[in-house]
């Protein structure tokens, strides 16, 4: 398995450069990742690590980073970092923290993102929410669907900007702003 193709289990994710520590003098890379279901849970624990306390004109405030909430929320879906080699300990969930995940390269982060997508679309199909064709047209489209995604397709008014036409084009704007 080379780092750029993903396992057949979907609730596994394989890093490209993966979280690198030193072991007994040697650098270890974990390139495994492991994923566990969402629970409300999670979503309010990610909040709260995502959430500072700012000050404005001399008061407190409460500011929530949406990239930190971000970064937050995918490791706390981390169930593991497993090594290749096998006489390495996995690093469990309840040892992760922010810091490690800032180890991450941002190439890695966006695999686990990915495979947390179609983690929870698969979710969607186990609980008949959406259909496995559903599921099955959204990662692998027509031949047809493909070629029709592949090039811009000139649509509404702008598809007849290259036209010449006698006719004048009605205002869009506002004149009152």
């Amino acid at each position: 398995m080379t780092p750029t193709t993903q396992p057949s289990d979907i609730g596994t994710a394989i890093l490209a450069d993966g979280y690198k520590t030193d072991i007994d003098g040697k650098q270890v890379p974990y390139t495994i990742v492991k994923l566990r279901p969402a629970t409300v849970g999670m979503d309010l624990d990610a909040i709260r690590l995502a959430e500072r306390v700012v000050y404005i004109n001399g008061k407190p405030a409460l500011m929530l980073s949406d990239a930190v909430y971000r970064i937050a929320i995918t490791m706390l879906r981390i169930d593991r970092l497993e090594c290749t080699d096998s006489n390495v300990k996995a690093i469990g969930h309840s040892l992760m923290d922010m810091d490690m995940m800032a180890r991450l390269t941002p190439h890695d982060l966006n695999i686990v993102e990915e495979r947390i997508a179609l983690y929870d679309l698969a979710e969607q199909v186990r609980y008949g929410n959406i259909s496995q064709a559903d599921f099955d047209a959204i990662f692998n489209p027509s031949t047809a669907d493909a070629a029709k995604q592949t090039t811009p397709q000139p649509t509404g008014e702008t598809g007849a900007m290259d036209e010449p036409s006698d006719q004048p084009r009605p205002f869009a704007g506002r004149l009152d702003a």
